[in-house]
């Protein structure tokens, strides 16, 4: 059980560093995420 947990805990490290990455490329993400809650509405 801890054994799955720490890969699940190293899996989220990693995707939080791929999201810092994109959130610096692309300064327009909340313009993004604002588009799906358009979306949604429509």
């Amino acid at each position: 059980m801890s054994q799955t947990t720490s890969e699940f805990e190293s899996a989220i490290s990693r995707l939080e560093q791929q999201a810092e990455e994109l959130i610096h490329k692309d300064t327009d993400l909340l313009t993004v995420v604002r588009g799906f809650d358009f979306s949604e509405t429509a």
